[in-house]
């Protein structure tokens, strides 16, 4: 352990520990039903009301770590091989998006309490509805970090705003206001001011849209899209997005962003 300087940062307590010691330590493990309170601690868990369920994750500092889908940039700068590391990372969290794109007999909702980025709003944007409240900044773009991006941004993005607008947002890099992505379309809906009344006002529109007359037909809607063409997209798309991306982590232009952006380092330019 070190005291904090300019040139350290914060990666997982658990790493300082000898592996073989950590194997003799007992495991105490809480399942995803479990909701967190003062005396446990859980990044994801589930609740359910009748045929809804509700799947929250808060991670620390927005990043999941790889043992549940991808890691932080702080643990690909300590990799010893930070392609091999970025390369796994990228790789679980597209599965992660593509079982979301998968589930074609449900009708998914993404609920935005929090500020969202590069492939954390492209995740989000792989479902039915995307809802947000109002203090919400996205920023769906990669390129300050010298990454084309993956996570099929190329499907979800392009479908929500078209070819003109993904690629002025991805390529402009600026930040964008929940009112704003909601008039460009990349979000349905601004529901609240804060993230607490967003939770109560999704639960209203969950039991509206499964009492609705049209339920049935808007999960019918999904259904041609299960077919191999909606799967050979899906799949050109993460085949064009990974050769690019591994282009870029092995390219001195991200892995320079990447220890800036650990280290905090002030950038030289911005958008």
């Amino acid at each position: 352990m070190k005291r904090a300087t300019n040139n350290t940062f914060k990666l997982p307590s658990i790493m300082l520990l000898n592996r073989d010691r950590l194997a003799t330590l007992p495991c105490l493990t809480t399942d995803f039903t479990t909701v967190p309170t003062n005396a446990t601690f859980n990044e994801v868990y589930y609740t359910q009301q009748g045929n809804i369920i509700f799947l929250h994750f808060s991670f620390y500092n927005g990043a999941m770590p790889t043992a549940v889908s991808t890691s932080s940039a702080g643990s690909v700068e300590a990799a010893e091989d930070k392609y091999d590391e970025s390369w796994a990372n990228i790789n679980v969290i597209d599965d992660v998006v593509f079982k979301i794109m998968s589930i074609r007999n449900k009708m998914i909702i993404s609920a935005l309490q929090g500020s969202a980025g590069a492939g954390g709003i492209m995740m989000a944007l792989a479902v039915d509805y995307v809802y947000a409240n109002s203090q919400v900044i996205l920023n769906p773009h990669y390129h300050g970090m010298g990454l084309f991006g993956s996570e099929y941004w190329t499907y979800n993005l392009l479908r929500r705003v078209g070819y003109k607008k993904a690629y002025e947002i991805t390529e402009s890099c600026l930040p964008i206001a929940a009112k704003q992505a909601h008039e460009i379309g990349l979000i349905d809906g601004i529901l609240s001011e804060t993230a607490s009344e967003l939770l109560d006002k999704i639960q209203g529109i969950s039991n509206a849209l499964l009492s609705s007359d049209q339920f049935s037909d808007l999960i019918q809607e999904k259904t041609p899209e299960s077919d191999s063409l909606f799967y050979e997209k899906l799949a050109d798309c993460r085949s064009s997005e990974l050769a690019k991306m591994s282009e870029n982590f092995r390219d001195p232009v991200y892995n320079a962003a990447r220890h800036s952006f650990v280290h905090k380092l002030t950038p030289l330019v911005t958008p």
